[in-house]
């Protein structure tokens, strides 16, 4: 048995004067692919590569995204190159006018669906830039799932194992509203765009809308239905494009048969969900086609459709650590952008390097911005008051919204109550409390009521004193009399 090393993933974004020409592309592999292995003899995944200016006419960035066999996530392991495979892609990411142009060479106007049954994007696409590394969950979902379809698709284009490699291209996510299942599809949808465009060089994303598919007229549901999937079918018959489906709210018309027989529903009910299934079993022979479901209410699913969903993945609401997360991505964010700045809770790590002289690619990162809980524990100092410690409490705060509610409470504390522009970490930390007190309904120490036990238990981060939102507000409105 021949041993597999393991494969990283270095994609390379053109800029989009290249990325027209086959030739400019396929160079800037080339390139790139040279270039790690004269500058580096180990890597890691995430470390940022530094690249000659010379290569910046072409080159936007490039970034080592991944490792085939990760067994951790996130993954800073340095991989020898000497040991690994190297697998580089280059790719552009596309905008509404380039969709348009292309659909206009291929002699289609429009490539949305005419009866409104979904919305056609050409992926990889700028709308959906950095929505991977937005993603935060508290365990790897999204890592698995992408590794899983990439797999399976590659299996499938497989000569010597397509017969023998089962269709797993059906994802299933299901949890409560605004746990993140719509932004994660969409992010899953862009990734497999980027890492097999080698194999497949054009993706399409088609977002259906299943209200749109739902008729009250009779037998009109089924025959909407059939014609997503004939549409779906004919997008497969292109096999250098992949086709990914991202159908939101499935249970609308992949209800329960069994139930409503019971309940005495309109046969276009059962009608709805046979045709789902019988779309998807002539599917099956297709590889470069997936289907990524969402529902909040698996539980009125047919058992047949859950069936043919060969990933379910459950997605939860956001705890305090993953809520930490996405308030530090956003608060990271306006760091970089030079829009919050900071002359203290920040302490700065020291670098790391790997033997031969890489940039671990923590250090990277936490040198210039708010860093995770488990390296703050190891290296800033105990029992003080720090970015991490103040972001940690307000977390602890806001656990219980949903991803939906978090997306953007950065931005929106930063306008309401910041008026100087840069503004200062520590009172973008008050005024997030404020915020997350408001949207969240509970009472702070102080604000004239009486405290509940949840705002009591957090107004402290480890017995030393939070700050106080009231003072603050009052001050800032002082600030704007004066």
């Amino acid at each position: 048995m021949v041993h597999d090393p393991g494969t990283l993933y270095v994609e390379v974004r053109l800029k989009n004067s290249t990325s027209g020409h086959y030739g400019g592309a396929k160079e800037a592999r080339i390139t790139v692919r040279k270039w790690i292995l004269r500058h580096h003899t180990e890597v890691a995944v995430g470390m940022p590569l530094h690249l000659p200016s010379q290569l910046a006419k072409t080159i936007e960035r490039a970034d080592i995204t991944g490792y085939s066999k990760s067994k951790q996530f996130p993954d800073l392991t340095f991989y020898k190159l000497a040991e690994t495979n190297i697998e580089v892609v280059s790719y552009s990411l596309l905008t509404d006018s380039d969709a348009q142009s292309e659909n206009s060479e291929d002699g289609h106007a429009d490539d949305n669906s005419p009866t409104g049954q979904f919305e056609s994007m050409s992926l990889p696409h700028q709308a959906l830039d950095s929505i991977w590394e937005s993603l935060i969950y508290a365990d790897p979902i999204a890592e698995l799932t992408l590794r899983t379809l990439i797999r399976a698709i590659k299996e499938r284009h497989d000569v010597s194992s397509w017969r023998t490699a089962s269709w797993q291209n059906t994802v299933l996510l299901h949890g409560p509203p605004g746990s993140g299942k719509t932004t994660l599809a969409q992010a899953l949808a862009q990734r497999l765009s980027i890492r097999l465009s080698a194999l497949l060089p054009s993706t399409k994303l088609l977002q259906v809308n299943a209200h749109a598919l739902f008729s009250r007229f009779l037998g009109e549901t089924a025959k909407q239905i059939g014609q997503l999937f004939k549409s779906v079918l004919e997008m497969a018959l292109d096999d250098s494009q992949l086709t990914v489906v991202v159908f939101d709210e499935v249970e609308t018309v992949a209800g329960s048969r069994e139930k409503a027989s019971q309940q005495n529903e309109p046969a276009d009910t059962i009608r709805a969900t046979n045709e789902i299934l019988r779309g998807l079993d002539k599917c099956r022979k297709y590889s470069n086609i997936v289907f990524i479901f969402t529902t909040n209410l698996i539980g009125s699913l047919d058992s047949a459709f859950i069936d043919r969903c060969c990933i379910e993945k459950f997605i939860s609401a956001p705890g305090t650590e993953c809520v930490f997360g996405i308030l530090r991505l956003q608060i990271n964010q306006l760091i970089r952008k030079g829009l919050i700045g900071f002359d203290t809770l920040i302490y700065e790590k020291p670098p790391i390097t790997s033997r031969d002289g890489a940039s671990d690619p923590s250090a990277f990162e936490y040198s210039v911005q708010i860093p995770d809980r488990q390296w703050a524990q190891m290296h800033w100092p105990t029992n003080a008051i720090t970015a991490v410690s103040e972001l940690y409490r307000v977390a602890t705060l806001a656990s219980g919204l949903s991803g939906r509610k978090l997306k953007g409470l950065v931005t929106y504390a930063r306008y309401e109550y910041l008026v100087d522009n840069p503004g200062d970490l520590r009172d973008l930390f008050v005024a997030l409390e404020a915020v997350v007190r408001e949207k969240t309904g509970q009472v702070k120490i102080g604000d004239g009521g009486q405290p509940d036990e949840t705002a009591e238990m957090n107004s402290q981060t480890e017995g030393y004193e939070s700050i106080d939102i009231a003072q603050f507000i009052a001050q800032l409105e002082a600030n704007e009399s004066g």
